[in-house]
Parts: C-alpha cells; sequence; structure tokens
C-alpha cells in the first residue's frame, strides 16, 4: 500500500516538473529564426512599394507634361538640341540614352569634369524655334506689350544680358527672337526688270545666287527714315545656304547680315568678313528676320516706345534671379518676353494665303533637374482658414541645407550661388499685387513667409505661405498656400523646386524639318553638316562602306528619333516612281567612328522600301523629311547614398553615387505643323 502511494506520488511530481534551459533555448531559436526571416521580407516590401510609388509618380510627371505640350501645340519647338560646355554653342554626336556626362574633349582619355548642369538629362538644353502666336497685348506701362513667358523656363542667361532695361548686343547668342523664314525671289542683280514688284513686301527678298561668274547678292525691301529717327535705325536678317566649291557643295555657317534704313532698296553681297560667296545652290537659301530688342524702360517711369509700324521688336521683362550673396551671379531667368501689340493683329501674305504673324524663340534651359508646374490659382471658396493649398506633384522637396548623397549641404536651386530658395513661385500674367505694386518685379520669384494655421499669426503680406513643420509640412507633402489677398484665384502660377531622388523632367524632339546635306554635287553623296541635315550613304568608290548605300544618315544625337518623308526611286525596268509618305525611325548607328571620333546614326530603307526597289538608285524628295517623335523623359534615383573611397572627402564626381537612373518615357507624335 505504502509503496503504491509513494509511485503515485512519484507520477504527480513528474507532471509539476519545470521546462529545462535547454528546452527554452530551443523554443527561443526557432522563434528568433521565423522573426528574423519575416523582418527580412519588410525591406524587400518597403523598397518594392517605394520603387512602385516613384514610377506612379513619374508616369504622373511625363502625362503632365506630355499634355501640357499636346495642348499648347502651337508652341511646341522645332527641335531640342544637346548644350556644349557652352549653352550657346550646338553639338551633334550625343547619344541621347546616354544619362552620364557630356566630354567636352574626347581625345584627352579623361574621364570629364562633372557639371551638373551638363550631365544626364541635362546635355539636351537647346530649345531651337519655339514658336509664338503674338498674343493679344495685356496691360499698359512696364507690362504694355503681348506678354510671353517661355515654356521650359528658367533660362540659362549671362546676367549681363538678363538686365530688362539694357538691351545687350549679344544676347541672341543665349536668347534668340526671329521671325518665320521669308519668301525668296531669285533673279539676275544685273537686271532691272526682273527686279520690279518683288520686294514691296517686307517678308520678301531678291537673291542673286551668283552662278554668273559674279558675286552672290541679296536686296530686301526698303525701310524708310522716319523722323525723329527710330531708336535702332536698322533691321538684321540670317542666313543660311549652302554654295558649289569645285565639285563639292559646302554648308555656309548662319551669319547675320545688317540693313539700315533707306528710301530705295539696294543690293548687298552675301559674305562674311573677307569671304564673299559664288555660286549658292538655289533653294539652298533660308532667311530669318531678326526681333529687335528693347530696351523695357527709358528712365525709372517711361517705358520704351513700340514701334507701330513694325512688329519685329520685343523686350526682356524679367531680371536674372538675385543670389542672396550678391558676388556670385546667378545665369538663371524665367524668360517673361513682352512683344510689340502691333504683331496681335498683323498677318503676312503667302503661297497658301494670310498667315498669322508668329516668332520663333532659341534659348537653353538651366536645368531640367528644376521641376516646373505650370497651375492656376483655384476659383473654389476660400479655405476656412484663409488659404487656398496649392499641391506639386512630387512630395519630399529638397530643402537647403539637408546633407545631400555625396555629404555636401542642398544650397538650393541654383548650387554654387550661395541662393536659399528652394521653392520658388512665378505669377506668369502680373495678376498679384507683388507685381501691381511694382510692375518691374514681373519675372521675379513671389514673397513667401511661414504658414501658421492661425490666420491671426501669419504675415498677411505674403504672397503664399510655406508649412516647415518636419512632419506633415510642405516639404514632406509639396503643399503650398497661396494668399488669395494678394494672388487671386484664376492666377497662372510657375512654381519651381527639386525633388529628394534627383528627379528631373526633359523634353526630346526630333527636329521639324530636314534638309539634305549636299557634298556632291555630281553623285548626291553626302552626310549631314548641321544639325537638321540629313545625308545619303555613299558607297561609290569606298569599299570600306559597302553595304551601306541605302541609309538616310543624321547626327547621333537623332537616335531614336522618327520621320516622315517622301522616297523617289528607280525600279530595275527605269521606271521612276515615289513612295506615299512613309514614318521611319532612326534606328541604327555605325559601328565605326570617323576621323573625329564622331557616328552617325541612319534609317536602314531595305525595311521600308517596295519590293521593286533598286539599291542605290533612289533619293529623299526635298522639302519632305519632317521630325514627328516627341518624347518626355523623367529620370530619378530610388538609392542615393554615398560610398566615396574616403568618407572624410565629399563627393564630387556623379560616378562616386551609388544608384542606378530610374527613366520613365512616354513618346507620342505630332502633327507636322507643330513647331514648324
Amino acid at each position: 500500500m505504502r509503496q503504491a502511494e509513494a509511485a503515485k506520488k512519484r507520477r504527480q511530481n513528474w507532471t509539476r516538473r519545470g521546462t529545462s534551459l535547454v528546452e527554452v533555448l530551443v523554443v527561443l531559436v526557432i522563434l528568433l529564426i521565423g522573426v528574423f526571416a519575416v523582418i527580412r521580407i519588410f525591406p524587400l516590401g518597403f523598397i518594392g512599394l517605394r520603387s512602385a510609388e516613384s514610377r506612379t509618380f513619374a508616369s504622373r510627371l511625363a502625362q503632365q507634361t506630355m499634355e501640357q505640350l499636346q495642348g499648347e501645340n502651337a508652341n511646341v519647338p522645332q527641335g531640342v538640341l544637346p548644350s556644349s560646355m557652352n549653352p550657346a554653342t550646338l553639338v551633334t554626336t550625343e547619344d541621347p540614352d546616354d544619362l552620364g556626362m557630356y566630354d567636352a574633349d574626347k581625345s584627352d582619355n579623361k574621364p570629364p569634369v562633372y557639371n551638373p548642369y551638363f550631365a544626364d538629362v541635362n546635355r539636351y538644353r537647346n530649345i531651337v524655334g519655339e514658336t509664338v502666336k503674338i498674343p493679344l497685348p495685356t496691360a499698359a506701362g512696364y507690362l504694355s506689350g503681348s506678354l510671353y513667358t517661355v515654356k521650359f523656363g528658367p533660362i540659362f542667361l549671362p546676367q549681363a544680358m538678363g538686365d530688362p532695361n539694357v538691351a545687350h548686343p549679344d544676347t541672341s547668342k543665349y536668347l534668340r527672337v526671329y521671325g518665320p523664314p521669308m519668301r525668296g525671289f531669285p533673279v539676275d542683280a544685273g537686271d532691272a526688270n526682273q527686279q520690279r514688284g518683288f520686294v514691296r513686301r517686307p517678308q520678301t527678298y531678291l537673291i542673286d545666287y551668283g552662278d554668273d561668274g559674279g558675286p552672290a547678292q541679296i536686296m530686301f525691301s526698303s525701310r524708310r527714315p522716319t523722323s525723329p529717327a527710330r531708336a535702332v535705325p536698322y533691321r538684321d536678317f540670317t542666313i543660311t545656304f549652302s554654295y558649289e566649291e569645285g565639285d563639292q557643295v559646302q554648308a555656309a555657317a548662319p551669319f547675320t547680315l545688317r540693313v539700315f534704313d533707306s528710301d530705295d532698296p539696294v543690293w548687298q553681297p552675301i559674305q562674311m568678313g573677307d569671304t564673299a560667296y559664288e555660286n549658292i545652290v538655289p533653294g539652298s537659301d533660308v532667311v530669318n528676320r531678326e526681333f529687335t530688342r528693347l530696351p523695357a524702360m527709358i528712365n525709372a517711369t517711361q517705358p520704351t516706345p513700340w514701334d507701330e509700324d513694325d512688329p519685329y521688336e520685343y523686350k526682356l521683362l524679367s531680371r536674372n534671379i538675385e543670389p542672396t550673396d550678391t558676388n556670385v551671379p546667378v545665369y538663371a531667368n524665367v524668360g517673361a518676353l513682352a512683344f510689340n501689340p502691333a504683331g496681335a493683329n498683323y498677318s503676312e501674305p503667302t503661297s497658301g494665303g494670310q498667315r498669322a504673324f508668329v516668332a520663333y524663340i532659341d534659348y537653353s534651359v538651366l536645368d531640367w533637374h528644376i521641376l516646373r508646374e505650370d497651375r492656376e490659382v483655384p476659383s473654389a471658396l476660400v479655405s476656412p482658414n484663409g488659404a487656398l493649398p496649392l499641391k506639386t506633384t512630387l512630395n519630399f522637396i529638397k530643402q537647403t541645407g539637408d546633407i545631400q548623397p555625396d555629404q555636401t549641404a542642398y544650397q538650393g536651386l541654383y548650387p554654387g550661388t550661395q541662393s536659399s530658395d528652394d521653392i520658388q513661385v512665378f505669377d506668369l500674367q502680373g495678376n498679384s499685387q507683388f507685381i501691381k505694386e511694382d510692375p518691374s518685379r514681373l519675372g521675379r520669384p513671389l514673397v513667401y513667409d511661414n504658414y501658421d494655421p492661425d490666420p491671426a499669426l501669419r504675415n498677411a503680406n505674403a504672397d503664399y505661405w510655406i508649412d516647415r513643420n518636419t512632419r506633415g509640412g510642405t516639404y514632406r507633402n509639396g503643399t503650398i498656400y497661396i494668399n488669395p489677398e494678394r494672388v487671386p484665384p484664376g492666377s497662372q502660377l510657375r512654381i519651381l523646386y527639386k525633388a529628394e531622388g534627383e528627379w528631373a523632367v526633359a523634353v526630346q524632339k526630333a527636329f521639324a524639318n530636314y534638309e539634305a546635306a549636299l557634298n556632291d554635287a555630281a553623285n548626291f553623296n553626302h552626310r549631314p553638316t548641321n544639325y537638321n541635315n540629313f545625308g545619303q550613304g555613299n558607297a561609290a568608290g569606298n569599299p570600306n562602306r559597302a553595304g551601306e548605300l541605302d541609309r538616310i544618315y543624321f547626327f547621333q544625337n537623332d537616335l531614336n528619333k522618327s520621320i516622315v518623308a517622301t522616297i523617289e526611286y528607280r525600279t530595275a525596268d527605269g521606271e521612276v516612281k515615289q513612295t506615299q509618305p512613309m514614318q521611319m525611325t532612326i534606328s541604327g548607328v555605325e559601328e565605326t567612328a570617323g576621323t573625329n571620333g564622331e557616328k552617325y546614326a541612319y534609317i536602314n530603307l531595305a525595311g521600308y522600301m517596295p519590293s521593286d526597289f533598286v539599291s542605290g538608285a533612289w533619293r529623299v524628295v526635298p522639302g519632305t523629311a519632317k521630325g514627328v517623335s516627341l518624347k518626355v523623359r523623367v529620370i530619378w534615383k530610388d538609392n542615393l547614398r554615398a560610398v566615396a573611397d574616403d568618407p572624410a572627402t565629399p563627393l564630387i564626381n556623379e560616378s562616386d553615387q551609388s544608384g542606378a537612373w530610374r527613366v520613365q518615357d512616354l513618346d507620342t507624335y505630332v502633327t507636322q505643323g507643330a513647331g514648324a
């Protein structure tokens, strides 16, 4: 009996016995393995969410920019070209998909020096031929004229040329405004009977091509002097053409010819410096009249008057953006112009009838990484706290003083200038009190102050407010607050900012019209020589070019762009035919470089021509090659962190930053009238 009770007691003690330390450790290890496995999933999930969010924002930015371009089809530029280290100089040998740095000297075999204005998408910054139909005039006084702000400002403009009251003579190197191509009539300068009646209109000219042994000459309609004399008693015309030299045809560099006012038209030799040209290729001449830049003001109270009889005038109204440190210039100007209001109702007779008066503008975009968003102040009821919120597309706006991936402090929109501005808002139409109080402020940033939820504690004289709350403020969610007492609803605003992730939105476009570059007049075999040229393949007499006879050549910067052209060709039985206008993509690049390291892009006609096409027996019908492709490119980086070899040395080269560029492209096609 006692033994049975002892056994029962031992069993009860056994069931109450605690867990051993080994068992606890085993359980903890199993739990930790599971926890660590789950934890490892979260970073991947966060990265995936961030990547998806960035892609959504990129699509939204691309779509907004494309819709703006399509909605303002008349203002689409003729082309967007690469910049050299001097923005006034065009280059043609850049690969549009290369997001590295512009190399000004490829022959030295050294890595290019980092410059943010010539890296990644900033290599394509030259806007050529932004088309403007002169708008109706708006206000009086300083703002008198037809106002227009360039689409992709701020523009690159040296400080000496950014003073509205000084018409700097070299402005056209950076900001060129000019008229449409004029209509020329070829005549013999020695035959007065051929000249009668042809130069009565200001948009026509006569030209003697100099093919009779004499020099080439040109004549423009006369503009009689006035009393009192005009402030600018001359007109400037830019001329481009090709000329024969021996058995070769060369393209002359564009140059400007100045024509002074006179009672009667006079013949002028076509020459640049000491070089007088002869044997100009008939039909190769293109002449544009330059707009004259006038000072905005004669003095503190008197605007420079417009010439009522001459619409070819404009004023720069916006002053270069001023830095915090006045010793450091800022090469940034928002690009607000005023045109002579006489141009709003002016039209020109052409072979196709009357044509509305237009101007073309060439300029260089300062920086595609400065995000520009045009917004209209909402006309809805003012919010209860007395402010109208206006949100940017991207969150996480960069703030002055933030430490960047290269361990340097962010200096604002214009690095190296000591500017403290990281968000700027411009009034494009002059409706704000800021500009009404002083019209010369047009083109200057509106005044901002800190936002306080209590309206009584805000600066009532600020045009807009910025919420500096570090968690949910302007820099985190992209919302600025408009003061409706100073900026009325319906006002057109432009917001400039940069976003974390090195975001940029750029535009690329095939040139509106391409012309043949003639180097061999006898065989019509050639390579392009100017930025909007194309050339035909040349296999004759050059075994190294065998198989390249049926190519249309372009400069490398036209790679992946599309054109529409009509091809004239000969069949095997000698019949000459023409194709319908064909859309073709410039998709090939030469494998071997030329003597200067250049490569040409090309279209291989073999993939487009009919079956009865004979190789080598073809040409592009003159005047039919037109660019039709338009691309909006958004780039950003999801992963930005410093990886310098020496952590104590700040990074100064883009190649020292990890994280590949992410790219979002949106392509479309433009009508042949856009930017033409």
